[in-house]
């Protein structure tokens, strides 16, 4: 065909470059007939004859994108509220509004891909015009270790994104010839997401110990006494720090504090504890340490092979250490765990709203 759709006759009867009618067809830049682009209703988005008229007029638009059919509502309205679902074929995507919780979604403007993801210009019923990049980031999982800017969504959708940020105040960074007690924090100096606390003790220095039996370990602020092997090289003076780490029963942790009495025993005043796991009692056996050891003049190898374990150079630590800092209480410990022996992570980041 030359001139697709034409009424108009010359002498002699139709022409065969002309069609008299064309229904749900075009001609093509070749001349071929070709049938007009559609779609085929396959999903009941909101049809109150199915029983889902709760949910009329909530959802708009329409977007083919990877396979699949979206179309998008914003949470928000009469009825069933929050329009969510989908399968292998078709979703229903929410697109939060900015600031209201009221406003309804009237009009989709423009749906398309960009740069991989479906770009969405959407109006509310206020008359805001929002733009969205749906990134569709994967679900949350528990006990994963999730890098400092990573996107995650609720296993159950519900229109927010979610990104990982650094635990803060973030810990100090690592630093050669720094002398540490058990249960000093640090990150490496090229930041992995991580923070580690000094939980192993190698050459060591000053005074060191064990329990012989266990104990209770209180609140911060309150004090609890230790039975040890020995109290030599230990003392009481203000601001002295002691740590006291439990390998014998796993997952290991740290307790931070300062002296306050010696007499056979060694009562401690609890100022910082670093836990990874729900022990609240350290074992005959546990590390009792004050001022144990620098940090070397090498980096420690943080991603280390074997879990439980880095290397520290103390060998070639040829300056004196330099006074640690006071500790700092480190926060809550969410799942998962990370390398580190010397040095073991106790967390990871945490995820909070973008």
């Amino acid at each position: 065909m030359r001139v697709g759709m034409t009424r108009l006759r010359d002498k002699g009867g139709a022409s065969r470059d002309a069609a008299y009618e064309i229904t749900n067809g075009f001609v093509d830049a070749s001349g071929s007939p070709t049938q007009r682009p559609g779609t085929k209703w396959m999903f009941n988005w909101a049809d109150p004859r199915l029983g889902k008229g709760a949910q009329a007029n909530q959802t708009k638009g329409l977007m083919f994108f990877k396979g699949v059919f979206y179309r998008f509502t914003s949470g928000n309205g009469a009825g069933s509220g929050i329009v969510s679902g989908g399968g292998a074929t078709y979703v229903i995507l929410v697109l939060r509004h900015p600031t209201s919780t009221t406003a309804t979604l009237s009009k989709i403007h423009y749906a398309k891909p960009m740069l991989g993801f479906p770009y969405v210009v959407a109006q509310f019923s206020d008359g805001l015009v929002a733009h969205y990049w749906l990134q569709n980031p994967p679900s949350w999982k528990a006990n994963t270790f999730y890098a400092p800017n990573s996107l995650v969504q609720p296993t159950t959708p519900n229109g927010f994104y979610y990104q990982a940020v650094p635990w803060t105040p973030l810990p100090a960074a690592w630093t050669p010839l720094l002398q540490h007690n058990l249960g000093d924090v640090v990150q490496p100096t090229a930041p992995n997401g991580y923070r580690y606390y000094a939980q192993q003790l190698a050459s060591g220095f000053g005074a060191q110990t064990t329990t012989t039996a266990s104990a209770t370990v209180p609140a911060i602020g309150s004090t609890f006494t230790l039975s040890v092997a020995s109290t030599t090289g230990f003392n009481a003076l203000a601001g002295n720090v002691v740590g006291i780490v439990d390998n014998v029963l796993l997952p290991t942790w740290v307790v931070q504090g300062t002296i306050t009495a010696i007499a056979g025993t060694i009562t401690v005043r609890v100022t910082a504890i670093v836990v990874n796991g729900g022990i609240a009692t350290l074992s005959s056996g546990a590390v009792l340490s004050q001022q144990i050891d620098r940090s070397g003049a090498n980096e420690p190898t943080w991603a280390a092979t074997v879990a439980g374990t880095t290397t520290m150079d103390v060998s070639s630590a040829a300056a004196p250490p330099v006074a640690a800092a006071a500790p700092t209480q480190p926060g809550a410990v969410p799942p998962g765990t990370g390398t580190g022996g010397r040095y073991s992570n106790p967390g990871g980041t945490r995820i909070q709203p973008n």
